[in-house]
């Protein structure tokens, strides 16, 4: 069961993760939103990965 958690906190952290640095600024210029507030919810996306991967 651990090793199923383990996985799942894995695969929930890569996908923020990509989501983040590909999927979520090209998002973000096609909506127009500004360079800083792109920046911050990158980091915070990031910061919501790392939490999901360490979380076990």
């Amino acid at each position: 069961m651990a090793s199923k958690h383990n996985n799942t906190a894995l695969l929930l952290g890569a996908g923020l993760a990509v989501t983040s640095m590909i999927i979520f600024p090209a998002v973000a210029m096609r909506m127009g939103l500004g360079a800083s507030l792109t920046g911050a919810l990158r980091i915070a996306l990031m910061k919501a990965s790392n939490k999901a991967v360490h979380s076990s």
